[in-house]
Parts: C-alpha cells; sequence; structure tokens
C-alpha cells in the first residue's frame, strides 16, 4: 500500500488521509514508493532522507552533508521522544587506522537524525547488536510522481482552522541536535580515564564540562557510575543528558538516601525555636569577661546562639568531634587571650549537648540538611561506583569532599574550575588545588563566548597566574562595548544590587534578581533600625549602636567601609521605605525585562549581553577572592559584554598615596599550584579586610 508524503512540508501522512497531519494542505492521490530493490542514492544524507522517507532533517554535522550513504533499514528499536522506530544509515570511510563507519540514526516521525555516539549506552548496544544481523545495506529504488516542496523555515504555511473556529497550532516536530565530535582535548580527557587512574579536569568558563563528562561516561560501557554536585539544577540537568549508568545526585541527595530519610518528621517539622527557648534548654548560663574597654557580658541566648554556630561550624568540618577550633569567637572577645580559652571552655559542652540531641531521630532542636550529612560522613560509607564523577569541585563541600577521597575502590575524576573558587568564605575547598590525582587535563576552548569576550577574560586569569588561557570560539561573534539595555546588570555587593534594581525601575524596566530579596530586605530594614535608635542583630550593621555611627564610619573608614558605603548612600538618598518598595516590585525572571544579581549568585548562569556594575574594586585593588570573583562575572556574557562602569573605576588612595603597596599587587603574588598542595592565602589588605555584604544566604531548595 503506497505512503502517503505531504508535499508542502514533507511530512509522511496516513495512508487514508485526504490533509497533512501536520501543515494541513490537501494531499495529492500521487504518492512516492519505495521498494528495496535497484541502486541506493548518492545524494548528501539531508536529501536522500528527505527524498526516501519524506522527512525533512536538520544536518548540523559536517559527515551528514556528504554523499556515500547507505539505507540500514528500519530497527526495531524505538525514538527516546515518539517511541517511533529508527530509520538507520551508514556510510564508510578509511582511516590510517583501517576501516570505519558513520551512522545517522534517523525518526521518521520527530524528524530527529544523531551519529550512534549520541545515543546513550542501552540503545548503542541495541543498535549495534541489530547491525550486526544485517549483512549489507539496504538497496533502494525511490519512484516519486510529485518531488516533495519544502516549505521555507521562515514563512510556514498557516495553521488550518478547526472546526469549533479556533486556531489549532500545528504539531512541532522536534529535532535533536547530533552531539559535536570530541575535541583533542577532550579526547585527552577521554583516554585519560579510559586508565581507570584517578584524574583532575580542570575546566576554564564555558568550555563544555558537563558535555565533556558526558562524553567520558559514555566511553565507559558496562560501568557503574556516580555523578555528585552540589546544586541540583546542575544534576537535574545531567540527569537529561547522561547515559542510564550513571546515577546523578547532589552530595546531600547521596546522604539523605542513605541517613536523612531516618530523620524525615525532624527535617520536615515546621518548629522554629529562639535562641531564648535555647538558652533554657541547654541551662546556659551568662558568660562575662573584661576587655580593654569595660566589662561585658554574653546572656543566655547569646551564648546558645554561639553554641549552635559551634555545631553549625562542626557540621561543616571533616572533625570526628566537637572541640575548640569549632568556636567562633566575638569581635569583642580578642582570639589566643585569656579571654577565649574561657569562652570556648564554656561553649563546648552546649554544643556537645546539641549534637548530642540531633543525633536522636526524635529530639529538642530544629533539624537541618547538614546534620544528617556530617552524619552519613561520620559513618564512612562506601558509594560503591566504578567511577564517580566529582562535577564543581573547585567549591567542594569539605564533607563531601572527604566521603569521595576514601572511596578507593572507584576511580575519581574531579571537575572544575579553580579559577571560579569564590565560596572560601562559607567553608568551601578548592578541590582541584589539594587532591592527589594521576594527571591534571585542561578544557580551554569556549563555546560560549568569542575572541572579544576571552581576552577580558584572561586579564584576570593572567593576574591569578594561570598556566593557561580560555580560547573564544571563531564562531560566536562577542564584542566588549555598552549596552544600554542589558539581559543581565551583575554586581559586586548587595548594595550594587539594590542600586541597578532602583535605577532599572526609574527607566522603567521589570527586573528580577537571582536568589531571594528577603535578604536584601532585610538590610534595609536593618539600618532602618538603626535610624530609629535601636539596635539590629543584621551581621553586617551589629557592631552600630546608631545610624549616626554608621555615617560616622564610612566618613572615617572609606577603605573599610566599601561594602556599605553604596548602602548608605542609598538610604540617606531615598529613606528605607523607598528602598523596600522597590525590592517588593521585582518580579519573576520569565517576566522580567533584566535580570540582577550578586557576580556569586550569577555563578553557573549566562546571558547574551551583561552589564558589569560599578562597584567592583579597581584590579590593583583584588586580592584573590575578588580576582576569581571578577572572573566569574566577564565569562557570563556570551555575545556582549558591558565594562563600561568597571573602566571607571580608580585605584584607592589613602594620604595622597596609592594604598596598593608592593605586596599586593598582582604581578607579585606566587602562581597558582595544581599540585596536591593547597593554594597560599593570598597577602591580606584592604578588600580582604571588608565584610561581604554581597555573599548570598544558603538555598537548601538546592541541596536535595
Amino acid at each position: 500500500m503506497p505512503k502517503k508524503f505531504c508535499n508542502q512540508c514533507g511530512v509522511q501522512n496516513r495512508k487514508v488521509a485526504q490533509f497533512c497531519d501536520s501543515c494541513g494542505v490537501p494531499l495529492t492521490p500521487q504518492a512516492r514508493t519505495i521498494s528495496a530493490v535497484g541502486t541506493h542514492s548518492e545524494l548528501p544524507l539531508p536529501e536522500f532522507i528527505r527524498t526516501l522517507l519524506g522527512t525533512r532533517i536538520l544536518a548540523t554535522l559536517p559527515r551528514f552533508k556528504s554523499p556515500g550513504w547507505r539505507y540500514q533499514g528500519k530497527a526495531d528499536i524505538g525514538c527516546p521522544d515518539c517511541k517511533n522506530a529508527f530509520e538507520v544509515f551508514r556510510k564508510p570511510y578509511k582511516t590510517t587506522k583501517g576501516d570505519y563507519e558513520y551512522w545517522a540514526i534517523v525518526c521518521a516521525k520527530c524528524g530527529s537524525c544523531n551519529g550512534l555516539d549520541a545515543m546513550d549506552t542501552i540503545t548503542t548496544r541495541a543498535l549495534r547488536k541489530w547491525a550486526d544481523s544485517v549483512s549489507r545495506p539496504v538497496h533502494v529504488e525511490i519512484s516519486t510522481a510529485v518531488s516533495p516542496q519544502v516549505a521555507s523555515r521562515k514563512d510556514p504555511p498557516p495553521p488550518p482552522e478547526a472546526s469549533n473556529g479556533k486556531i489549532e497550532e500545528p504539531a512541532k516536530q522536534r529535532v535533536l541536535r547530533p552531539k559535536l565530535s570530541p575535541t583533542e582535548e577532550q579526547m585527552a580527557i577521554i583516554e585519560g580515564a579510559k586508565s581507570n587512574t584517578d584524574i583532575a579536569i580542570e575546566a576554564l568558563a564555558g568550555t563544555g564540562k558537563t558535555t565533556t563528562l558526558k562524553m567520558l561516561a559514555d566511553s565507559k560501557l558496562g560501568l557503574k557510575g556516580t555523578y555528585v554536585a552540589f546544586n541540583k539544577s546542575i544534576v537535574d540537568e545531567a540527569k537529561a543528558k547522561f547515559p542510564n549508568s550513571v546515577h546523578c545526585s547532589t552530595a546531600h541527595g547521596l546522604a539523605y538516601q542513605a541517613v536523612g530519610r531516618d530523620y524525615a518528621s525532624r527535617l520536615h517539622s515546621t518548629q522554629r525555636l529562639s535562641f531564648k527557648q535555647i538558652a533554657d534548654w541547654l541551662e546556659a548560663g551568662a558568660f562575662g569577661f573584661k576587655s580593654s574597654i569595660s566589662n561585658h557580658v554574653l546572656d543566655p541566648a547569646q551564648m546558645a546562639q554561639h553554641a549552635s554556630a559551634t555545631v553549625r561550624n562542626f557540621c561543616k568540618s571533616i572533625d570526628p568531634e566537637i572541640s575548640d577550633q569549632h568556636v567562633k569567637m566575638p569581635a569583642i572577645i580578642k582570639a589566643h587571650s585569656p579571654n577565649s580559652k574561657a569562652f570556648a571552655k564554656a561553649v563546648v559542652p552546649l554544643a556537645k549537648k546539641i549534637w548530642a540531641d540531633l543525633l536522636l531521630q526524635q529530639g529538642f532542636m530544629k533539624f537541618n540538611h547538614d546534620h544528617y550529612l556530617k552524619m552519613w560522613q561520620l559513618g564512612k560509607p562506601t558509594i560503591g561506583s566504578d567511577f564517580i564523577l566529582f562535577d564543581e569541585a573547585q567549591d567542594a563541600d569539605p564533607v563531601m569532599l572527604d566521603v569521595v577521597n576514601s572511596q578507593s575502590s572507584s576511580q575519581l575524576v574531579y571537575c572544575g574550575d579553580q579559577f571560579q573558587a569564590i565560596y572560601e568564605w562559607r567553608g568551601a575547598k578548592n578541590a582541584l588545588t589539594m587532591v592527589h590525582v594521576d594527571e591534571h587535563l585542561w578544557l580551554t576552548q569556549s563555546f560560549r563566548f568569542g575572541p572579544a569576550i576571552a581576552e577580558e577574560a584572561n586579564r584576570f586569569l593572567k593576574s591569578l597566574n594561570s598556566p593557561k588561557m580560555v580560547r573564544g570560539s571563531e564562531e560566536v561573534q562577542s564584542t566588549v562595548k555598552r549596552v544600554p539595555n542589558p539581559d543581565a546588570i551583575l554586581s559586586r555587593t548587595n548594595a550594587g544590587v539594590i542600586s541597578a534594581i532602583m535605577a532599572e525601575q526609574s527607566r522603567g524596566r521589570s527586573v528580577s534578581i537571582i536568589g531571594r530579596p528577603e535578604e536584601l530586605i532585610g538590610f534595609a530594614e536593618a539600618c532602618q533600625r538603626l535610624i530609629n535608635g535601636g539596635r539590629t542583630g543584621h551581621p553586617e550593621l551589629a557592631p552600630f549602636l546608631n545610624w549616626d555611627g554608621v555615617r560616622d564610619f564610612v566618613e572615617e573608614n572609606p577603605d573599610e567601609a566599601q561594602e556599605i558605603k553604596t548602602m548608605v548612600k542609598l538610604v540617606d538618598a531615598f529613606g528605607t521605605k523607598k528602598l523596600i518598595s522597590s525590592l517588593h516590585q521585582v518580579v519573576p525572571e520569565k517576566q522580567a525585562d533584566v535580570v540582577v544579581s550578586t557576580a556569586h549568585r550569577a555563578k553557573g548562569r549566562e546571558w547574551d549581553d551583561v552589564r558589569l556594575n560599578g562597584d567592583f574594586l579597581h584590579t590593583d585593588d583584588m586580592d584573590w577572592e575578588d580576582l576569581r570573583l571578577a572572573y566569574v562575572a566577564v565569562t557570563r556574557a556570551k555575545k556582549t559584554l558591558d565594562m563600561t562602569s568597571w573602566d571607571t573605576i580608580s585605584p584607592r588612595v589613602s594620604n595622597g598615596q596609592s594604598d596598593r603597596g608592593s605586596t599586593r599587587t598582582v604581578k607579585d603574588r606566587p602562581p597558582l599550584s595544581l599540585d596536591a598542595k593547597p593554594q597560599e592565602a593570598a597577602p591580606k589588605g584592604i578588600a580582604s579586610r571588608v565584610k561581604r555584604s554581597n555573599r548570598p544566604i544558603e538555598d537548601w531548595a538546592d541541596r536535595i
């Protein structure tokens, strides 16, 4: 029975159809027939498929556009998207190493066309097994009374009108992009992983890290793998790409399955405890001490707060028990003083009591995700995989890093960009400079941006003494210039974020922010409490007695007040009511004209056009962390990078002299090490003493 093909769009239709199921045009009674005799077509693959099957494909691989393809036949293997049986084409080619064949796996229903290397492991095995059962290619004779007429992609035919008067949208044909052939750097990584030795992959910004890890996983057929990342969104992306043989999870996800589910009732409890309630339960007393100024007393609630913080620090360490080193001294108690020893002696027993309660499946204290992760690590778990892919290793959680490093029976692959290590302030460890591996391999070819943006990124990589520079893609047109209406505006500080929000809203643009606006609203409310004459517990403003004290500090210490100076100006200019109102007007990202974010929160994201705010430090004033943050910021752009505001930043000046100093110039910094030794700490300067108001608060929804 002849098959019916649409002369307008080339889609195969039901044999009884009078109108095309896709575009709705009338079907001509003349139809193409296919028989398994005659000679094969010497057309390029896209034309061959369109003529043979009536299916239009998107040919993105260069090898698809050359003639010489043979039709292998219809394999009894379903397309993962529409379950239609695959049509298989193969083309022989020769190299100095032997004779091989290209594969084209085509679905005539959805129009997808992929190489064999784009299939998952199970499908690949099934296709190879099927191909082995086919002795030779199927020769076809193509008889067409009417040649297919393919409509323009830019001008599709109008959709048909349904009987109810409403316009029906035609069914969209999903076209899967074939997987690109690996680059030389990617091939080196794949070959390096085949040795089953531990390796570290240094992947500079936009260099296809996840794609490379997928290639690596695909090369390990028959082996069980585990992919681990800190962020849930990254894991979800990996799940859609990796073969079924690789289990993708966050660190907390692995720990939850092993330990956390036993504490589900405590974890999901809505209980909220004040520090006064905790102090009563702990039977905590006050701690008094004498400073250089006067006598001070920390009340029981404050002691309970410090005990809770001690447990939190313990849970972020790899230590087996709570000790003095997990106690963070209050600012009014000098480290290594008699007061500090007495304070730690008072706090540690309280912290141990809290931890003992947390170990119970039913207890008093509020239970969180870090608690079961720490319990899991203390139990010395075995992941049980042939290989482990540890992504974003530059921001490794010390607890999870300890778990991964202890997997002696698994091949360990660490992957990340050590120059994007911007979370050391919250306890993250740059695993790429710490782990003992057999080989360090690099990814330097960026697919995100072109040479112009790569040049800006390399300015900071050079300052960080990177042994490698990022290479921009010649296929991506990127520029560095002013952008009137950028897709994203990135700031160094929270105050800079608020300033950008108000500026864009005043221009009539809808604004979205990455993260929770409640954090910034809390900052503004803390300012208002000081203005009203009260005190605040906000970490940035807690030392001040009133708003006049904040103003005096900014005026007398302009360098150290760099982080809050912008916020003070905004409060004095607009008032906290206006600031809070602007923050309440932010919209979801899909509804926004522009996204505003700190550079910290923008990590892992990308936009076409990005503007950098003017609250970054001058290059000569940057310490290690600021240089890495700048590198992250400039590499978020794909097409256009706006550094107009940044170009106006001047070095800090004190008493008429540049405050840089020879010990803080970037050229004098030691090079970054790629061996097993930890990176040497950056020299301390003004920038290193600044409080980090731009650091985002924890978002546990991303952990599980």
